[in-house]
């Protein structure tokens, strides 16, 4: 990286995933392969930014606690600015516990504490200088954080406030946890988030009913895209497509051999947050998303690929320049 690379910021939550493997060489736990590593939708998607080569700063709460320590040391040592993670008392780090069948699917996952207990939402107003956010070049930010205040809030304040400053502001949806929490507060947060948004990311067969629960997700995505934010369907083996208000573009995903499908999600956010900081077009951030995306679930659980690995990929399926829709 250089001195003169714009900074993402971003903000949401970070957590412990125990990952259970059936047939990897680790320590066993209840029969099973035990891996112990950071993780979470955002701490996720700083570590691939960070991989990238992008300068990063992440926000966000985790305990005082051995786990808590655990993601505070790995982002450190990703190269993860965490002069913006907070350490509270009184709140646990969540842990993600994930199980791993022996050909990369998942079979089951939980969280413990229970996800709206732990210290994720703990993060406060005051906790972010709000006031300048025009040192970044980017701001990202997860859909749990509408989940509960005062995170909520925060959040809410810090997109608006970025918009203010002419901060570009891109938002994955994340919501797949929704069961425990009051439907009706979340969509009208994310209703007000949207309108700050510049670059709205989620999975289409999951996330996008939840602002539109009697539209498609394509007709909740130009819905949504009317209002000025260009909306980015992420569809698995499909691809991705990018709807703005006068353009589709949809990119295929490049064929990998599954290790696990863990952090496909952030990783894809990490590609495309990559190229538009970079300069390139948002079809260009598609691809280089799901070229990271296929890399990430080609290796161990959520591991992000470096910058020099998201190029050869690149190369591989589009040719030197990049510049063709089909891969080859």
């Amino acid at each position: 990286m250089t001195p003169d690379q714009p900074v993402a910021a971003v903000l949401g939550d970070a957590a412990c995933d125990l990952t259970f493997w059936k047939d990897r060489d680790l320590p066993v736990v209840c029969n099973f392969p035990l891996e112990v590593k950071r993780g979470g939708t955002a701490a996720n998607t700083a570590v691939g930014l960070a991989r990238q080569g992008v300068p990063v700063e992440f926000f966000g709460v985790v305990g005082d606690d051995p786990l808590g320590m655990v993601i505070l040391d790995d982002l450190a040592r990703e190269g993860v600015d965490t002069a913006g993670v907070r350490v509270r008392n009184g709140v646990a780090t969540p842990q993600v516990l994930y199980a791993i069948d022996e050909d990369g699917s998942l079979w089951g996952n939980t969280v413990w504490p229970p996800l709206l207990e732990s210290a994720i939402f703990a993060l406060e107003k005051g906790d972010v200088d709000i006031a300048h956010l025009r040192r970044f070049g980017w701001l990202h930010v997860v859909g749990l954080c509408f989940l509960k205040s005062p995170l909520r809030e925060t959040a809410l304040a810090v997109m608006e406030a970025a918009k203010e400053q002419a901060v570009p502001v891109s938002l994955d949806l994340n919501l797949r946890a929704m069961e425990s929490v009051e439907i009706a507060e979340v969509r009208s947060a994310l209703e007000r988030a949207v309108e700050s948004t510049s670059y709205l990311l989620g999975s289409a067969s999951q996330e996008f009913s939840v602002l539109f629960p009697d539209s498609t997700p394509e007709e909740a995505a130009r819905r949504i895209a009317e209002r000025g934010c260009t909306v980015i369907l992420r569809m698995s083996k499909d691809g991705a497509t990018a709807i703005s208000a006068d353009r589709t573009v949809t990119v295929p995903a490049l064929s990998v051999d599954p290790v696990s499908p863990v952090g496909a999600g952030d990783a894809f956010n990490a590609g495309f947050i990559t190229a538009l900081l970079r300069g390139e077009e948002v079809e260009a951030g598609v691809r280089r998303g799901n070229a990271t995306a296929a890399l990430t679930i080609s290796r161990a659980e959520a591991d992000a690929p470096s910058g020099a690995a998201v190029e050869a990929k690149l190369a591989e399926a589009f040719g030197p320049a990049g510049s063709t829709i089909e891969p080859r």
